[in-house]
């Protein structure tokens, strides 16, 4: 059992293209007794990956074949190919820093007709009333609209994690999401064109803020919307899609704000508007980016709000051997465009203060008027004015006078 725990593991990483931190393991119901493996996404949140074994028939004999490979074993005709080379295991098959406790116990040739079993396994989910179709079928069954059925063709198609029950009413805040995820506590609403209406945003926010306010999480799926990206930004809940994207990965997620003079309303033309501007901002940093050739990088849409209107955008790229370098080629430019927010912000900061303390010192002033002195000021005798032998900078009163002439007088 210690064997095929290590030998899946590694599989496992290899085909979901995990880190090893990612993933952990342990034998069940403890180490020395060993009836059942535990695996687990060990980071916070996870991506859902493990959920696919589970759910698409194909992916545990192609993680069988993985593990066979990775034993030194070839998986059509079960030569060792590791003969020469490994004898019970090594570093290049079952061995590794972590599992050290089981090195003694690891045998790759244990686990070699187990692994060949399993190549031509079928998996069958357990759980839930009847099959997958079926309960896809009772679902679409309840829809209200042609949206939501479209919506569970997706989830299907993409073979997410279907929901637990679609209609589903929230007595306490009189709302009906279109699907409900029990394990989850999530209300999923599918927005067709008539929460386009101004009144209608309203009430959809207002229901919002309630449901996410007592623990519940709100994911609403706009009919302009980018389905599948916003499925990949919450794939703890809905899992990964299969078969979609392989060959994509998302480097970034930009959230954009922007807010109106007294907090009015963003209108459609208005969100439509600051979509172009922010679209066309980021794409403005991401032209310093020389990409090679077999590579792309684009925004992928994923979700917005409105009365202090946002956005999010994704920065996703093709995934060719040259990922990691648009990757740190992105983090530069971001890393740029952030330190350059700063440090404009710091420059107008300074900019405005000097334009307004130069309109200030153009403004004619009577020199004996009394007037308050300006915060800080002390009589510094660079501010000395020339034709008044005064302080610029507080008014010209008496007081800066005295503090100047004591300071000459000291010289």
């Amino acid at each position: 059992m210690a064997s095929l725990q290590a030998a899946f593991k590694e599989a496992i990483q290899q085909y979901f293209q995990l880190e090893p931190r990612e993933l952990s393991c342990e034998p069940m119901p403890d180490r020395h007794d060993r009836h059942e493996i535990l695996f687990y996404e060990a980071s916070e949140g996870g991506a859902g990956v493990l959920r696919q074994i589970v759910v698409d028939p194909l992916v545990l004999p192609k993680l069988a074949r993985i593990a066979l490979e990775i034993c030194h074993y070839n998986p059509a005709t079960l030569d060792d190919l590791g003969a020469l080379t490994c004898g019970k295991a090594c570093y290049e098959c079952l061995l590794e820093y972590s599992n050290q406790l089981d090195h003694k116990d690891l045998d790759r040739n244990l686990v070699r007709d187990i692994l060949a079993n399993l190549m031509r396994t079928e998996v069958v989910p357990a759980g839930g009333a009847g099959s997958r179709a079926e309960r896809m079928s009772a679902l679409r069954k309840q829809c209200d609209s042609e949206l939501e059925k479209r919506w569970l063709d997706m989830v299907d198609k993409l073979m997410l994690r279907p929901p637990s029950d679609a209609q589903f009413f929230i007595e306490a805040f009189s709302t009906r999401p279109d699907f409900y995820y029990r394990e989850y506590n999530a209300a999923i609403y599918v927005d067709g064109p008539p929460h386009d209406e101004p009144d209608k945003i309203k009430e959809d926010e207002e229901i919002t803020r309630k449901l996410r306010s007592v623990g519940y999480a709100v994911i609403r799926f706009h009919h302009k919307a980018n389905w599948e990206a916003i499925f990949q930004n919450h794939a703890d809940i809905f899992g990964s899609p299969v078969g979609s994207g392989s060959d994509k990965q998302e480097l970034a997620v930009v959230t954009l704000k922007f807010a109106k003079p007294n907090s009015e309303d963003f209108t459609r033309d208005d969100q439509a508007r600051c979509r172009t501007e922010g679209d066309a901002a980021i794409e403005s940093l991401l032209r310093a980016i020389k990409l090679p050739a077999d590579q792309t990088l684009k925004l992928q849409y994923i979700g917005d709000g409105s009365s202090t209107y946002w956005y999010e955008v994704a920065l996703v790229v093709t995934l060719v051997a040259g990922a990691p370098y648009v990757m740190h080629q992105v983090g530069e430019v971001l890393q740029q465009g952030g330190n350059l927010a700063a440090r404009l912000a710091i420059l107008m900061t300074m900019t405005g203060a000097w334009l307004k303390s130069a309109a200030w010192r153009l403004s004619p002033k009577n020199p004996h008027s009394d007037m308050n002195p300006k915060p800080g000021c002390f009589g510094q005798k660079d501010q000395l004015d020339r034709r008044y032998k005064r302080c610029r900078d507080c008014g010209f009163l008496s007081k800066c006078t005295q503090t100047i002439e004591a300071s000459q007088n000291n010289e």
